[in-house]
């Protein structure tokens, strides 16, 4: 839709956010709420597995340092399917830690230990510096102060 340019990204998230808010003020001026109680469990449930599965069919390239491709899951999967003996180990493993890292740093960071901030840290800070951006993993762009420019890890 926006065809590049940036400028008219912005533009197009700035409509849909404020649609959306829209939305929500008008569905709470008249109470719309006792709607959501008249859809059924199972279309809920359905609706949240589609939701994950197609979430985890769009991070699972990154997570194997593959480039992915396709416009729906199903031509995510094949094109996974693929590429799947690609795999990036050092992408894999960098992704396995990290994960680690949330799912056992979660209780510390319930506690508000001082360590999350090092936890953050730790989970941010080693793939850019391991040059993940040459491997097809643009972490660099997304945080260039993130890592210094240590040229004994490339």
């Amino acid at each position: 839709m926006a065809g590049g340019n940036a400028q008219h990204y912005a533009q197009i998230a700035s409509l849909a956010g404020f649609t959306v808010a829209m939305l929500c003020v008008i569905a709470w001026l008249f109470r719309l709420s006792a709607l959501v109680k008249l859809i059924s469990d199972s279309v809920l449930v359905g609706f949240k597995a589609g939701a994950g599965l197609t979430i985890a069919m769009t991070q699972l390239p990154s997570l194997i340092g593959v480039g992915g491709g396709g416009h729906n899951f199903f031509e995510r999967a094949a094109l996974l399917a693929g590429q799947i003996g690609h795999t990036n180990y050092l992408v894999l493993a960098i992704g396995f830690i990290a994960i680690m890292l949330l799912v056992f740093g979660e209780p510390l960071a319930a506690r508000k230990n001082p360590s999350h901030s090092a936890l953050l840290l730790c989970q941010s800070s080693p793939p850019a510096c391991l040059g993940f951006p040459r491997l097809a993993c643009p972490l660099r762009e997304i945080f260039p102060l993130a890592c210094p420019p240590w040229k004994a890890l490339r």
